[in-house]
């Protein structure tokens, strides 16, 4: 059938359509059991996280994440007071991010510019646009902290003249995590650089300015192509949902080309590009709701980017997902098609590691004369060939089409690569299924997990982009769920792959942790999505931190003094281990309770603070009490275990799930528990047989919602902050009696004194007590806020490192109260961390335009004879203190002005006791902070 397309796409009709965003599980395959739900010691299980990060975001009253919330909350955020825009330095703090440094993570945009083989573009799905200039040695990022951080996919302008023109997509269509499963980070459009990707700006044309309601096929897009070989006009497409649109004019308008912008959308899109133009075009069967698509399903072909042909083969079967495509360098006529979620009858069957089936399909297109229709193109299907022998891991599986890729190599027409979540690569082009071997991914042979399951050396699984070097046929790039991977031998019988993910920080933590036992310790652990749990104890950003288990990362604990170490991944599998100077497991045992079930994907737990070897888990209505973990010998079992395991013998009523929990230090043995239902509990003895629990949530609170955190205040049990996460509840109330009367305290952070409106999800709070007062962290969906005082809905909080955490999700913060050491887990950015002495005894960012002094004190440790060296660039009023743990200045250095140059300020530290103190040096705009340490 022949289409052609002239009108520009119009507004969609009914918002409706937002809802069928996330894909159905594959209606051809069984749903997993509640065996599997609950106890797979398997990877991410993406229904799983997908419903409990619906359910902690959702507004509760429509079961949904309002649609373009991630806009609406940015647009929000902006008119927000801030660390740059405040004169007041009240808890502020230099804010480092900390890596990991050679941890990536999530990719699906990955180029390399044809014009100096050095410089690599990618993009992070949450972590924004990333740049080297040395060939992936290190990493820059060009898009602002403030932007819209989700990059799909990413192309050059490569036709000579234009090589500065790069296009970018926002907004990830399957598989989004930051905003939550089910709502989606809506994208802004398309951006554009013309300056190598060093600036970017979003196409007017393709932002619709009403982020409230999903107007626009633009929120949610698939892959921009480039015709590269057009030399008059500036033409570029994009797969967006349910359309594939053309411009002719680099994106200052557009024509739809095929495609529906009504309903029955295809949810699954593709465009691709040839170096002489030609274009093939992919549409789903599946409108994403369970239903068929309505509108130009099936493949199609173009010779001119304006007529376009259904040219899907005979056998194409009856139901199919998503379509990539992959052309011959040596011979563009010829065109692969790989396709997930395919019709059983028609498709490979293959299974995950669960045993959960799904069916995949590989087609061959050659095309001969004409509009490559009937007897102008042949197919061949290839499905047959696809593997689907091996593990519980490496077999091809592309999960509903979430990793989804082809290549072929450009200068052998033989060697064909997919990618799904591993990669495999057929030396005969897929003509047979002995020439294939498995080449990236998990491990050859993986099978059921210890703590983590085996990786392909040096690789990642979960495959988006497969990218050839240009003119080094040998070198092939993987972009995947880990970052950016090379190898520079792609023949070889078991390729060697590098990372490339030194300074790439888009990881995407959940959770972090550190050693409250250890004044002055840099050890920490945090748990992330796809990724595991990773360990550092050095404060140097640039170093390596260690990778300590596999799934997706959970909770974690260090036990005071790093002895013992406790990591968790999803749906609660918990291990006790112990680690090596390196970082290294040096053993390990399994300890989650045999009986418990119904875990929340990301399950907390909490440790006793005044007994390090008794820990309470929730699980799902019930809580489960160990109260003597020394007792756990570490024997390197994967077994749940009985031992010191009891259930506390209140449950929560109904159906509800514990999603909080939080433990007092005085008075000891007070829990306190949330629910997914919006109630809080207190439970007082929670050691004995005999704890009490008594419900207090108050009437003037949500009438339902998630609770993500419950923070007790180490001095006095009977002040707590509760935090709701969900949108369009209010999120944070304060109470000091125990629970007896709650006050509302999210302030500013709410557009509505009901909660309703466009204010961020609230997923953590921190609570602070210095000798003057506490002071608070707000952990959020649009970055880190903090606020000195609580006034109710007058309440006014500041959002911290604006110029450089900026937007970032923050998911959690831990703070170590013997030298203030804060660290927090974004999800897109990292870990970050700073120090906090408390007000007034603080540090400021440099203002912009600025320039701080590098400052060191030497010798440290502090001996008669130490110095504070500093270079002023220009000459400052400069002042110099000394203070203890507690925020109390100790040492008045200097107080005055000071000339440009270098300067060595004695400072004596005589008399001092032994311990971590903070030497502060503040300028003009600028405030440094030196930790030092007295023998």
């Amino acid at each position: 059938m022949r289409k052609s397309y002239f009108y520009l796409f119009g507004a969609l009709a009914l918002a409706a359509v937002i809802f069928a965003f996330a894909p159905k599980p594959n209606t051809h395959s069984p749903k997993p059991g509640l065996d599997a739900l609950y106890n797979s010691d398997g990877e991410e299980y993406s229904e799983a996280r997908k419903a409990w990060e619906l359910k902690r975001l959702a507004d509760p009253a429509t079961g949904r994440i309002p649609v373009g919330m991630r806009s609406l909350e940015l647009a929000f955020a902006a008119g927000l007071p801030n660390d740059l825009n405040q004169k007041t330095d009240s808890l502020n703090a230099p804010w480092t991010a900390r890596g990991p440094w050679n941890l990536g993570g999530r990719t699906r945009a990955f180029a390399m510019d044809v014009t100096n083989s050095n410089v690599l573009l990618a993009g992070g799905v949450s972590g924004g646009i990333w740049r080297s200039t040395n060939a992936g040695t290190t990493w820059a990022r060009m898009t602002a902290a403030s932007a819209h951080p989700g990059v799909n996919s990413i192309a050059q302008d490569t036709r000579p003249g234009h090589t500065q023109t790069w296009y970018a997509l926002s907004g990830e269509a399957y598989g989004t995590s930051a905003s939550g499963g089910g709502a989606f980070y809506l994208g802004t459009g398309l951006m554009k650089s013309v300056d190598g990707g060093l600036t970017w700006a979003v196409i007017s044309s393709t932002n619709s300015n009403s982020p409230q309601t999903f107007d626009n096929v633009w929120d949610a897009t698939w892959n921009v192509a480039v015709d590269n070989n057009d030399t008059v006009n500036d033409v570029v497409y994009c797969a967006l949902l349910g359309a594939v649109m053309r411009s002719t004019n680099g994106g200052t308008s557009w024509t739809r080309m095929l495609g529906s912008v009504s309903t029955n959308l295809s949810y699954f899109t593709n465009v691709m590009t040839t170096p002489t133009g030609k274009v093939y075009a992919a549409l789903s069967s599946y409108d994403g709701g369970g239903g068929n698509a309505g509108t130009d399903q099936g493949i199609w072909r173009s010779g001119d980017g304006v007529n376009y042909f259904d040219i899907s083969p005979t056998f194409m079967p009856a139901y199919w997902s998503r379509i990539v495509s992959a052309y011959n360098p040596l011979d563009e006529n010829r065109v692969y098609f790989l396709v997930s979620n395919v019709d059983p009858a028609s498709g490979k069957l293959t299974t995950d590691f669960r045993g959960e089936p799904e069916w995949s399909a590989l087609y061959r297109y050659t095309y001969i004369s004409g509009d490559g229709t009937g007897a102008g193109g042949v197919w061949e299907n290839l499905t047959q060939n696809i593997p689907a022998t091996g593990g519980p891991f490496d077999k091809f599986v592309v999960q509903g089409g979430y990793d989804l890729c082809a290549v072929v190599n450009p200068s052998d027409t033989n060697m064909v690569f997919i990618g799904g979540t591993n990669i495999y690569r057929s030396t005969t082009a897929f003509n047979d299924s002995t020439n294939t071997t498995h080449v990236g991914g998990y491990e050859v042979g993986a099978g059921t997990p210890v703590l983590y399951n085996g990786l392909y050396p040096n690789q990642h699984p979960d495959q988006h982009v497969l990218f050839f070097h240009p003119t080094q046929p040998n070198v092939l790039f993987s972009a995947n769920d880990g970052g950016i991977w090379r190898t520079d031998d792609v023949a070889a019988t078991t390729p060697l792959w590098t990372p490339l993910n030194n300074g790439y920080l888009v990881s995407q933590f959940y959770t972090v942790a550190i050693d409250h036992g250890t004044p002055g310790s840099d050890v920490m652990v945090g748990g992330l999505q796809d990724n595991g749990s990773y360990w550092t104890d050095v404060q140097l950003p640039t170093d390596p931190w260690a990778w300590v288990a596999g799934g997706d990362g959970a909770y974690c604990h260090v036990a005071d003094g790093g002895a013992t170490y406790y990591f968790s991944k999803q749906l609660g599998v918990l291990a006790k281990c112990t680690l090596n100077a390196s970082g290294v497991v040096t053993g390990f045992e399994r300890i989650d309770p045999i009986g418990a079930r119904d875990y929340q994907f990301i399950n907390p737990f909490v440790f006793d603070p005044n007994d390090q070897n008794a820990m309470y888990v929730p699980a799902g209505r019930a809580i489960w009490r160990n109260s003597d973990l020394s007792a756990i010998a570490i024997n390197n079992g994967w077994d749940s275990i009985t031992t010191n395991w009891t259930t506390l013998p209140d449950t929560i009523v109904g159906t509800a799930q514990i999603t909080a929990i939080g433990i007092s230090s005085t008075p000891a043995n007070r829990l306190y528990v949330g629910t997914d239902a919006r109630a809080i509990y207190r439970i007082d003895n929670a050691n004995t047989a005999t704890p009490t629990m008594t419900s207090i949530a108050a009437a003037t609170m949500p009438t339902a919602g998630n609770v993500s955190c419950l923070a007790v205040h180490p001095d006095d049990a009977d002040k707590v902050v509760a935090v709701y996460s969900n949108y369009s509840v209010y999120s944070i109330w304060y109470t000091t009696n125990g629970g007896t009367t709650w006050v509302k305290a999210a302030g500013n952070l709410e557009q509505t004194s009901t909660g309703t409106g466009n204010g961020p999800s609230i997923r953590w709070v921190q609570i602070l007590p210095f000798a003057d007062g506490d002071s608070y962290l707000a952990a959020t969906s649009t970055g880190l806020y903090a606020t000195d005082t609580l006034k109710g809905t007058a309440t006014v909080w500041t959002q911290l490192a604006a110029g450089t955490l900026g937007k970032s999700v923050v998911d959690m913060i831990d703070y170590r109260r013997s030298d203030g050491f804060t660290s927090i887990a974004t999800h897109g950015y990292g870990i970050w961390s700073a120090t906090i002495l408390g007000p007034p005894s603080v540090a400021v960012q440099p203002r912009d335009g600025v320039t701080a002094p590098v400052v060191a004190v030497a010798p440290n440790p502090l001996v008669s004879g130490s110095r504070v060296m500093l270079d002023l660039p220009v000459a400052n009023a400069v002042s110099v203190k000394l203070f203890d743990q507690g925020g109390r200045m100790v040492a008045s250095v200097h107080e005055g002005y000071l000339a440009a140059g270098k300067h060595a300020l004695a400072l004596k530290a005589g008399g001092l006791a032994g311990g971590i103190y903070f030497c502060r040096v503040t300028g003009e705009g600028w405030s440094r902070v030196v930790k030092c340490l007295v023998l």
